[in-house]
């Protein structure tokens, strides 16, 4: 059956699928028939619209499920995007009914039927079980008939304990559970292996095996009877009896009845077992619906010629430019005055009745905007009219307000619009045609345009008396247009900001160029944020290469900087084609004779490529003049997902493994590399080597502990065997399905899980010592794994850690998480800083700026927190004590300052973190020694300067502040159960004044820029300095902890009584400004205003960094990326240019924030600014203009 198409409110877009109806529906979701980017048909199962987060973990560990079971058997994972309102997952189509709909449709199985779709469902459960997972809701409208045998989809209850209960209690489908599912048992693959006896039993009668309305009589079927197997052929009874015994320790394994279906051990039982379901068939009744592009092809097909001659003008005034993609037609507008009203009519009608139109007695409409991308032929004719959809959506809107307002002559085009229009009409058309109305609309503006030039002639020498009067008005009219003009462009950059915010993912280079000609048209809020945004986002490019088949193969080269795309052809190898990603610049291109390719590499300087042929033979060619070097003979493939070639970093290492054997080549030379352990005859052996060229090592997959290292002989010495004893230690009885060595070969990281069981691990072991180096978190024991070429960070998907050795009970925590639940294979890091993959679901080479994180400075020399720091208001310098020592930090010029100061023993560490404070400009630092004793010291000289002591016997230090010209110091101090808020001249170091503070526990010193005023908290109020006089005092708790306060002294942020909220406080009278600025996630413990005033960053104990509209309170779309850590302290430089940012563990971030910095840095990451092209068709109003220093 067709999918139900999507009614008011549903969805007809989610991510970069387009949805053309829905399919099916259960508790937890809605699937729909989907289309993707290249048109083909996937299945998009979306959450409900009440889906809660724990709804959002199950699907989160379904994907989890899914992707840990080989392909052949289920329906392969495309995409997720679990951050998406609402959550969905992209599988694979698997054309064919499920087997209940087949049953209910066609009648019970045959003998022969119903064996091979035993043989079938058991191989499919057997390879489930084989990767560690438990499916727990086998059953009938589980299995999808698919063209090439059984695939069992549905892994929502699968493995996970902690997910919510349906209503019954449990987990799965009554009349399919297990007895011991209902007594509370556990659930371990017994219960599959119950399900499948069930399921098969269910084929062969077409009715339950256990009845019962209510669920009490059905589980009391189910505890206390025995099914009825009388209608089972003789060999297939034996074998349901067996797995419907009420024991689950007495059903026989998944891989025991493939066995027992299979008749012995002749073989490799899940061979067999997919040739046998391969046999599987549907009835022809239950037969899979068509695609909604070979529905609209056939109804295109029927037409008579006319019919589909005016087909493409009917179909197209239902296209819309932009993100709108369809729009409505009126009846009347397919009126062209050449074709007959019958011929328009009978395309309407035909579409209309295939349920790809929808008429509402008035207008027409595309159904679902999938169309567009499941039907060819419509794409194709939307593809060649899209350039001038925009001018022909203008031209009718026109002419329904000429017509609604009775065509007056006031609403033609004119000028500008009118010569567009009829561009248009006369150029720039391809399918469409242009309406009776639209025609006349055009006829009437020009005779109008003709009549205005007439009566400008006749009125020139009227004009020419009156040129003396007009002169009095020039200037004014002058201002008007400049005025007009600048409204106009004020519009359009803030529409194109709009535009690149809304590109930026998918298309980033673009929204970059987008971003930086909204900047130079106009200076705005929105131009500013779209600026900042579009410089600190993860996403950098996406490529995919033009004209690449669907099917094509991908792979980028080790280095990431190169992509090769091989068309194949049916019976042939196909064309290759290399790709510089960068540049876009197509390197290579040449014919791949012979037999098709299974899998390919490319070598990082463009000049070898290999392939891994369908014959069994790895060929090597030269890609220059696209002959081949070499034929590497190696043996068909592949047989699973692991079998494959790859190249070690440099590229001179190829890696190929199989089923049965895996060895290395040294390309250079095309001469095997000798390894001396056995390939296993039933496993995969997994290779990887360092970028050394030296070191090679080989993990098994299906027994872990055989891990073998291998140091080859080279100039540096000879070959050697690195022994791992504790290694292979750990990984027993473990299944790994991915190994990779770092650069250097010192270490390997492996992934791993338990044969059988569920937690993955992703583990890093140093070779030097035979001992974990750590453990990361996050991670899955299936994808693959990448270094960058420093060896400092390691990735797999979009995922990304930092390699530092550490023991922690959950692991190390990653860096960046991106997209976790969206397929990216092939990972790639280029020059540490781009983080490269594959999309799976389309093709497409992703890019994420990375580097953040790899090129983050760090204050500290060893390692731990910090924990005294102090940063100056301008963000020039940064102190911080550092084993004994206090240091400084350069902050403008990311490097350390030279000197320091070294502590004597007697310096105490401060327990609170206030024992460091610098003045405004830098040039002083303050240090409490102890207590009562704070040393003054030359920041720039590195020389002490004098020392403050406290007259109070008992007092003690609890904060201290300079004053903006750093001449004086206020201090907090503690004098047994009373506070003081002491004032100090640092000319002569005396105090000037003392002023009792109502509670010193709580606080912050800070002073106004005009040094005349200083708040410590809200009970305390706004000191006068040096008075000591209370100006105001303010709310307890909003003012509990003040952060910040503008340059002009008028607002102050108080972090509220719960820290996650930012609450902006007039700085004169201490009342909150009724406005709380909510969007951290995190609790807020610093912030900062730009010099002007105009922006507040603030950051958390998250590592976010936020940045603020400081009037309205409005929050930047996007936080700054980078820290992992508390954000310690932030500030901006003294123009404002850049914002400085500190973490507790000593990483310090530059942002750049003005408008010429983060547009300079975008012009230098694109290349330039918007091409002619693209500034014609995003800007057409307006002239193109250089927008960056390389279009001039």
């Amino acid at each position: 059956m067709p999918p139900v198409p999507p009614a008011p409110g549903e969805p007809t877009r989610l991510g970069d699928y387009w949805l053309a109806g829905k399919i099916g529906s259960g508790g937890q979701g809605v699937v729909y028939e989907g289309y993707g980017p290249d048109g083909a048909r996937v299945a998009v199962k979306a959450l409900h619209g009440d889906y809660s987060a724990a709804h959002r973990v199950l699907l989160a560990r379904e994907v989890d499920a899914v992707r840990r079971v080989s392909q052949f058997c289920t329906a392969r994972v495309l995409a997720v995007d679990l951050e998406h309102d609402p959550p969905y997952i992209v599988s694979e189509y698997v054309a064919g009914p499920t087997l209940q709909q087949a049953v209910e449709t066609g009648g019970p199985y045959g003998p022969d039927e119903l064996y091979r779709l035993a043989v079938g469902i058991a191989t499919a459960l057997t390879t489930i079980h084989r990767a560690g997972v438990v499916h727990r809701d086998l059953k009938p409208a589980n299995v999808l008939l698919g063209p090439d045998g059984p695939r069992v989809i549905d892994f929502g209850v699968a493995r996970h304990d902690d997910m919510s209960q349906s209503t019954t209690g449990v987990k799965g489908t009554p009349r399919y559970m297990a007895p011991e599912v209902f007594r509370g048992q556990g659930a371990g693959p017994a219960v599959d292996v119950w399900a499948w006896g069930a399921t098969v039993l269910f084929a062969a009668s077409g009715r339950p095996p256990f009845g019962g309305d209510m669920l009490a009589v059905l589980v009391g079927a189910v505890l206390d009877t025995e099914p009825d197997l009388s209608v089972l052929p003789d060999r297939l009874r034996p074998v349901v009896a067996a797995a419907l015994a009420k024991d689950p320790g007495r059903r026989p394994g998944s891989s025991e009845v493939l066995l027992d279906l299979l008749g012995g051990p002749g073989g490799d039982l899940l061979e067999q077992g997919v040739r046998a379901a391969a046999a599987v068939r549907a009835p022809d009744a239950s037969a899979s619906a068509p695609t909604l592009g070979e529905r609209a092809e056939e109804v295109f097909r029927r037409l008579p010629p006319a019919a589909q001659q005016a087909a493409p003008q009917v179909l197209l005034r239902m296209v819309a430019e932009g993100e709108e993609v369809v729009r409505p037609a009126r009846y009347e507008e397919s009126d062209d005055g050449r074709t007959p009203k019958e011929t328009t009519d009978a395309v309407m009608r035909a579409f209309t009745r295939a349920g790809l139109l929808t008429w509402d007695g008035r207008q027409l409409m595309i159904t679902t905007p999938a169309l567009l991308r499941a039907w060819p032929r419509l794409r194709e004719w939307a593809d060649a009219e899209r350039p001038g959809l925009a001018v022909h959506r203008e031209l009718v809107d026109g002419v329904r307000l000429w017509d609604a307002h009775g065509r007056k002559a006031g609403d033609l085009f004119q000028g500008t619009r009118l010569d567009r229009a009829l561009g248009w009409a006369v150029s720039g058309r391809r399918h469409l045609a242009i309406s009776r109305a639209e025609q006349e609309f055009l006829d009437a503006g020009r005779t109008a345009a003709r009549r205005r030039s007439t009566a400008r002639t006749a009125v020139s020498g009227v004009l020419a008396v009156l040129l003396v009067v007009a002169v009095g008005a020039v200037v004014l009219v002058v201002q008007r247009g400049q005025t007009v003009a600048r409204q106009r462009d004020e519009a359009e950059a803030r529409r194109m900001a709009a535009t690149a915010m809304a590109t930026r993912r998918h298309d980033p280079r673009l929204a970059r160029r987008l971003a930086v000609a909204a900047a130079s048209l106009a200076d705005t809020a929105e131009t500013r944020e779209t600026l900042v945004a579009l410089r600190h986002q993860w996403e950098s490019d996406v490529f995919g290469p033009p004209d690449a088949g669907a099917q094509a193969l991908r792979q980028p080269s080790p280095d990431g900087r190169l992509l090769v795309v091989l068309d194949t052809a049916p019976g042939t190898g196909g064309t290759a084609r290399i790709w510089e990603v960068d540049s876009r610049r197509e390197l290579r291109r040449f014919a791949v004779p012979g037999p098709k390719a299974v899998d390919l590499v490319v070598t990082n300087d463009a000049r070898t490529l290999v392939t891994w042929m369908s014959d069994g033979t790895v060929r090597v060619w030269d890609t220059a003049t696209g002959g081949q070097r070499g034929a590497l003979p190696f043996g068909k493939g592949p047989n699973a997902i692991p079998d494959g070639i790859d190249l070690n970093p440099s590229g001179n290492l190829l890696l190929a493994r199989r089923k049965g054997r895996s060895t290395a080549w040294d390309l250079r030379t095309l001469k095997e590399v000798p390894l001396p352990w056995k390939n296993p005859k039933n496993d995969t052996v997994l290779l990887t080597a360092a970028a050394d060229d030296r070191t090679v090592a080989g993990v098994t997959m299906n027994f872990g502990d055989r891990v073998r290292v291998r140091r080859l002989a080279s100039a540096a010495g000879p070959a050697a065997d690195i022994a791992v004893p504790k290694l292979n230690a750990r990984l027993r009885k473990r299944w790994v399905g991915e190994t990779r060595l770092s650069p250097d070969g010192s270490l390997l990281a492996v992934a791993h899980a338990p044969q059988g069981g569920s937690k993955s691990e992703l583990l890093l072991w140093d070779l030097r010592t035979d001992q974990q180096y750590t453990v990361l978190a996050s991670g899955d024991s299936t994808s693959t794994l990448a270094f960058t070429q420093d060896g400092r960070f390691v990735a797999q998907n979009r995922t990304m850690w930092r390699v530092a050795r550490g023991i922690l009970p959950r692991g190390v925590p990653p860096v960046l998480r991106y997209a976790p639940g969206v397929v990216c294979g092939l990972p790639r890091f280029v020059d540490n800083r781009i983080l490269r993959c594959l999309e799976h679901s389309t093709g497409q080479l992703s890019s994420l700026d990375v580097g953040t994180y790899t090129s983050a400075r760090n204050v500290r020399d060893a390692g731990g927190l910090l924990s005294e720091t102090s940063m100056a208001a301008d963000g020039s310098v940064v102190a911080f004590r550092s084993n004994g020592t206090v240091r400084f930090w350069d902050l403008r010029h990311g490097k350390p300052l030279s000197g320091g100061f070294r502590l004597s023993s007697d310096y105490e560490h401060s327990s609170d973190g206030t024992g460091l404070a610098i003045s405004g400009d830098g040039a002083r630092l303050a240090i409490r020694k102890n207590p009562r004793t704070i040393t003054i010291t030359d920041a720039r000289r590195f020389a002490q300067l004098g020392t403050v002591t406290l007259p109070q016997p008992n007092g003690a230090a609890r904060g201290m502040a300079f004053t903006p010209d750093g001449r004086g110091m206020a201090i907090v101090v503690r004098d047994g159960a009373a506070y003081q808020l002491q004032f100090w001249d640092m000319t002569t170091f005396r105090q000037i004044r003392s002023v009792p503070v109502a509670d010193g526990g709580y606080g912050r010193l800070l002073f106004r820029a005009d040094g005349k005023a200083l708040l410590f908290n809200g009970q305390t109020g706004l000191v006068e300095y040096p008075s000591g006089r209370v100006r105001a005092t303010g709310d307890a708790v909003v003012l509990r902890s003040p952060a910040a306060l503008s340059p002009d002294g008028r607002t102050l942020i108080g972090l509220g009584g719960i820290q996650k909220e930012v609450v902006p406080v007039d700085g004169t009278t201490l009342r909150p400004k009724n406005l709380i600025m909510r969007g951290h996630r995190g609790y807020v413990q610093a912030a900062a205003f730009s010099p002007d005033g105009g922006l507040l960053a603030t950051g958390d104990r998250g590592g976010e960094v936020r940045l603020w509209e400081a009037g309205p309170g409005r929050s930047y779309a996007l936080s700054l990326t980078g820290h992992q850590n508390p954000i310690r302290a932030l500030a901006f430089s003294a123009g404002g240019r850049t914002l400085e940012s500190l973490a507790d563990d000593g990483t310090v971030i530059s942002y750049d924030i003005a408008p010429a910095r983060a547009t300079a840095a975008l012009c230098r990451t694109t290349g330039g600014g918007l091409t002619r092209q693209e500034w014609k068709r995003h800007l057409p109003v307006l002239d193109h203009r250089p927008t960056c220093p390389t279009d001039r």
